[in-house]
């Protein structure tokens, strides 16, 4: 009998202790919750859609469906901001001699009376048939 007792009073002490750590870790999910929907993560997040919305559209513009691109940066940060603004629908390689372009995140100059995405636009570098090297960015209102 002395053994049941303690037995229940165990898993009673276990049951009460995972019981406060459900309820330590709704508390806890429920302030991160209320910190992800605050304000200023919102604006963040605004900021953010709409700098990425802004590269997809001029990407859009730049690079056609059956052309292949090579992202051309030189440093890692620039190569993701354009890889997640247009990896999702362009044709991308890591091999430049397999590229039909390349497309590079330049700062846009303060003098640029053009649009940019939050001073940043992407350029494209394509050569010609008659080995004509063109740059170009897209002109802002283009299809």
């Amino acid at each position: 009998m002395a053994t049941r007792g303690v037995r229940g009073l165990g898993g009673f002490a276990v049951g009460l202790v995972a019981l406060g750590c459900l309820f330590s870790t709704a508390g806890h999910a429920n302030q991160t919750a209320a910190g992800l929907a605050s304000k200023t993560n919102q604006r963040e997040a605004n900021y953010s859609d709409a700098f990425y919305n802004c590269l997809d559209a001029e990407g859009h513009r730049l690079i056609q469906p059956h052309q292949v691109v090579w992202v051309a940066q030189d440093n890692l940060a620039s190569w993701v901001e354009v890889t997640k603004a247009i990896g999702g629908w362009a044709h991308l390689t890591d091999h430049r001699v397999h590229a039909s372009m390349a497309v590079l995140l330049e700062q846009d100059p303060p003098s640029s009376s053009q649009p940019s995405c939050q001073g940043q636009v992407l350029i494209t570098i394509r050569q010609t048939r008659t080995g004509r090297i063109l740059m170009s960015r897209a002109a802002p209102g283009q299809p």
